[in-house]
This record gives structure tokens, C-alpha cells and sequence, in this order.
């Protein structure tokens, strides 16, 4: 990740994030699928991408009461991290990440003070997140099948979602990233 001219994070080849996808509401198991946080039914996908919009890894569908750390602890990454991960690297994440560790590196937080370096960590940390936040929301705009909840069967929904992303993997590769870094 660049940040002006130097590498930011150049140990951290990847970022890690929960996304929720609208379903209708299941026949069975209503309570495990319902979201509080988005008051509607859900499934999370923890996907493992880099910042321009390849996807390396996904977890899901998982129904959507269970918060971002029951994903990914269901994630090869964090199971298998020497598999997957060179030597001293990691996964960029969020703060729901904080409590699982090695290896998912997250913003120092939990302080009552901070110093100017942890401070400036947390800045760059911040920056970088916030392309995570805006991959998930091009991805939905690339594919807005993702918005008619009504359409998307519990069945369904594993399958579509991989799909979708095997072919934005392909047009990124044969086209343009979602984001370029320069």
C-alpha cells in the first residue's frame, strides 16, 4: 500500500473484512440469520483481499448474528497462517480483529493516551482501511443483484457471491483494478 511515496504497511499484503449480504428471511433458523446491527437477515462473507480488488480468500456464508471474529477464526489465513502468509507478514484489519492476534494486525486502540508514533500508526492505519470500506461498496455497485434482498435465497447466496467474485477477478485481471494505488 503507498501512501505519497513511501510503502505503508509493506509487511501487510492483504486486508481482511466481514461483508453482510441481504437475504430474505429463512424458513428455519430466523434468529441465527437476523442482523440487529442492520435490523434484517443476513449472511457474512469474510473475504481476504488485496486493495485493488482481488479476492484471495473467502469464509461464508455465515449467518449474520455472529460478529466479524466468528468468521474469520473459520478462515484458512488465521488457522493456517504459515500456509498462506510469508515470514513476518500479516492480514490489515479492523479493530473487531484486536482480540484475535497474529495474524490480523489491527490500529493500537484501548489507551488513555497515545504517542506521537502511535498516533501517526494510526493515522496510516485509518487511510489504509478505509480502502477496505470502499472495495466492498464498489464491488455492490459492480453487482447490483446484491441489492434486492428479496431475490436472495439462503440456497442461493454462497454460490452467487462466489461466482461474483471469481468474475470481478477475471475483469480485474484482463482490465483495470477496482482502485489504483498511484
Amino acid at each position: 500500500f503507498t501512501e505519497g511515496d513511501s510503502v505503508a504497511f509493506g509487511n501487510c499484503p492483504y486486508i481482511a473484512d466481514v461483508t453482510t449480504i441481504k437475504i430474505q428471511r429463512p424458513t428455519y433458523g430466523q434468529r441465527a440469520y437476523y442482523n440487529g446491527h442492520k435490523k434484517c437477515h443476513t449472511v457474512d462473507f469474510h473475504c481476504v483481499h488485496s486493495g485493488t480488488g482481488r479476492v484471495y480468500s473467502i469464509i461464508g456464508p455465515i449467518p449474520g448474528a455472529h460478529n466479524d471474529i466468528t468468521a474469520a477464526k473459520q478462515s484458512l489465513v488465521y488457522n493456517y497462517p504459515h500456509k498462506y502468509l510469508l515470514p513476518n507478514h500479516c492480514v490489515l484489519a479492523d479493530l473487531a480483529y484486536h482480540y484475535i492476534g497474529y495474524p490480523f494486525l489491527c490500529r493500537i486502540a484501548y489507551q488513555e493516551s497515545y504517542l506521537p508514533l502511535e498516533n501517526a500508526y494510526n493515522l496510516l492505519h485509518s487511510r489504509v482501511r478505509v480502502i477496505s470500506e470502499n472495495f466492498y461498496g464498489r464491488y455492490k455497485l459492480l453487482w447490483t443483484y446484491w441489492h434486492k434482498p428479496w431475490a436472495m435465497k439462503l440456497d442461493d447466496v454462497g454460490l452467487a457471491f462466489r461466482a461474483l467474485v471469481i468474475t470481478t477477478n477475471i475483469i480485474i485481471t484482463i482490465q483495470d483494478p477496482l482502485r489504483r494505488w498511484n
